[in-house]
C-alpha cells in the first residue's frame, strides 16, 4: 500500500516590543492543520479533512534583571515540557516525541511563568491550566499545576555549540467532569549539537484516559547525526509504551531507523530546514494490547517512510 499524507502543518505569527535592557514583551499566534479525525475515531469533518485550530494565542513579558530572567506567558500557551525537551529533539520530521503522543497535550489555557539563571544554565518553569488542552474546554474546577527543572551543565555557544540538558518534571492534574485523577511524572536528559543530537525520555502516567487508577509508563531514546554534512545522516529511535501496567503485555514498541540529508544547510537562527528523510518503521504489540487484543503478530505493522521536511523563520 502506497500513501500521500499530510499529518500535520504549522505557521505562526509573533510581535515583540524591547523596551530597555531589562524589560521586552509581546504577543504570539500559533495554528495548526490537522487531520480532523482524532485517535480511536472513524470519521471526522467532511471525512476525515484538515482543519485549522488555534495551537497558541498568548501574551508574553520578560524582565532581565542581571543573571535572573524572569518570563510569564497568558493564554493559549505551549506544553513546557515539550517546548524544553524540542530544543533537544531533532527528529520532528519523522516523528514527534515520545510524550507528545502519549502523556502531555501540545497547549492549553492557563498561564507559566519561567525563572532562568546565568544565561540558561538553570531554569525553573511553573505552569497553570485548565487541564483540557487545546481540544476540550473547562470540564471541572480544578486544575493542572506542573512544576519542571532545567539544568544545562554543558552549554556552550558559537556555530560548534553543544548543549547537554537534563530535566525533571511533575503535574498534578485532574480532567473530565468527575476531576480524575491525571497526574504525570518524566524525566530526560538530551544532548544538542550542530551535528549530532541524542536523548533518553521516562514518563509515568497515574491516571490515564479519565481513569484514575489505570498507569502507565513509557520509555524513549532517539539519536542523529550526520556522516557527512549536509548531504548524509543516520537516525535511530526506540519508543516502548506500557498502556496499563497492572496488565500483563499491555506494551506497544515502535522502533525508526533511516537516514536523512539535508537539502540546504540549516541556518539555526532562522530556524530553516528542508530536509528529506528515508526511514524504515515497525510497530509491534503486546498480548494485550493493539488492535486485536490476543493475536499481536496480527497487528504488526511496519512501514517505509519517505517525508519531507520544511520549516523556516523570517524576521522582520
Amino acid at each position: 500500500m502506497e500513501e500521500f499524507a499530510l499529518d500535520r502543518a504549522e505557521a505562526g505569527l509573533g510581535l515583540v516590543w524591547r523596551g530597555d535592557e531589562r524589560f521586552d514583551g509581546g504577543v504570539s499566534w500559533q495554528v495548526e492543520a490537522i487531520r480532523s479525525a482524532g485517535p480511536q475515531s472513524l470519521i471526522g469533518v467532511d471525512g476525515d479533512a484538515l482543519v485549522l485550530r488555534a495551537l497558541g494565542a498568548y501574551g508574553h513579558g520578560a524582565a532581565h534583571l542581571g543573571p535572573i530572567d524572569l518570563g510569564l506567558r497568558l493564554g493559549l500557551v505551549p506544553e513546557r515540557w515539550l517546548e524544553q525537551l524540542n530544543k533537544g529533539y531533532d527528529l520532528r520530521g519523522v516523528d514527534t516525541l515520545m510524550s507528545d503522543r502519549t502523556y502531555f497535550n501540545r497547549s492549553d489555557l492557563g498561564a507559566t511563568f519561567t525563572v532562568s539563571a546565568f544565561t540558561g544554565r538553570l531554569e525553573l518553569d511553573v505552569e497553570y491550566v485548565n487541564g483540557e488542552g487545546q481540544t476540550q474546554r473547562e470540564q471541572n474546577a480544578g486544575k493542572n499545576l506542573t512544576v519542571m527543572l532545567t539544568a544545562r551543565p554543558l552549554m556552550s555557544s558559537g556555530p560548534d555549540g553543544m548543549t547537554l540538558a537534563l530535566h525533571a518534571a511533575y503535574r498534578d492534574g485532574s480532567v473530565g467532569v468527575a476531576s480524575a485523577r491525571d497526574h504525570r511524572a518524566a524525566g530526560a536528559v538530551t544532548f544538542a549539537s550542530r551535528y549530532a543530537f541524542a536523548g533518553v525520555e521516562y514518563a509515568r502516567a497515574m491516571g490515564m484516559d479519565a481513569q484514575p487508577l489505570r498507569e502507565s509508563q513509557a520509555f524513549s531514546f532517539w539519536a542523529s547525526g550526520h556522516v557527512l554534512a549536509p548531504y548524509l545522516g543516520v537516525l535511530l529511535k526506540l519508543d516502548r509504551v506500557d498502556q496499563d501496567m497492572d496488565t500483563d503485555g499491555a506494551h506497544t514498541t515502535q522502533l525508526t531507523a533511516g537516514v536523512f540529508s539535508d537539502l540546504f544547510p540549516h541556518a539555526d537562527r532562522q530556524h530553516r530546514r528542508l530536509r528529506l528523510h528515508v526511514a524504515y518503521q515497525r510497530e509491534a504489540y503486546g498480548d494485550a494490547a493493539g488492535p486485536l487484543p490476543g493475536a499481536p503478530d496480527a497487528s504488526l505493522a511496519q512501514a517505509l517512510l519517505v517525508t519531507l521536511q520544511a520549516s523556516g523563520l523570517h524576521r522582520f
